[in-house]
């Protein structure tokens, strides 16, 4: 080995070695104890507005696109969520689309936010629609009856103490195992 090949694969070492670390601090951020607290009392704060807007009159502008209005949020980690639902005649279509603001977010990534969703949220992501977007935006949709949307926006969100924590990431991360994206709903 030469001298360029030399400095060649230290540069390449090196900058495997700083891409492994950035990867490292964004993820430890991401599924950090800190990040779940913070994602499940927005998501309290977000379900609520997302209800809420299903009870407000539609503007002319609005009734003429059909698009509900939305709830969002950031968190720290820069993990951005908007929320809607939409009543189709005696069905409610929940849309929650998911991005990481600094960049890709990947699969495996968008498949724990989905099972942290459900649980969450309580609702069984299992059957919901999943798939990616634009981008690396991903979107999960899951359809209740009115029976079940009535169940649904009288159950409360409590946030859970950290030491619930264990349990609950143990739950999501057997959950994430059973989703598969599914491609977004036929346009109808």
């Amino acid at each position: 080995m030469n001298v360029a090949e030399g400095v060649v694969l230290i540069a390449l070492v090196a900058t495997l070695g700083l891409l492994f670390l950035r990867l490292s601090r964004k993820y430890k951020t991401m599924f950090s104890d800190a990040h779940i607290l913070e994602i499940w009392s927005k998501m309290l704060q977000t379900k609520a507005e997302a209800l809420e807007s299903l009870t407000q009159p539609t503007s002319a502008s609005a009734s003429l696109s059909r698009w509900p209005t939305d709830a969002k949020f950031t968190t720290a980690a820069d993990m951005a969520f908007m929320y809607t639902i939409d009543q189709q005649q005696d069905q409610y279509v929940h849309h929650i689309s998911m991005s990481y603001r600094r960049g890709v977010l990947a699969w495996g990534a968008a498949r724990f936010m989905t099972a942290l969703l459900g649980e969450i949220l309580t609702v069984d992501v299992g059957t919901a629609r999943i798939w990616q977007g634009a981008g690396t935006i991903y979107h999960v949709e899951f359809d209740l009856d009115a029976t079940q949307q009535e169940q649904f926006a009288t159950r409360s969100i409590v946030v859970p103490d950290s030491a619930m924590l264990p349990e609950i990431r143990r739950r999501v991360l057997d959950r994430r195992l059973e989703l598969t994206p599914t491609g977004p709903p036929a346009l109808g």
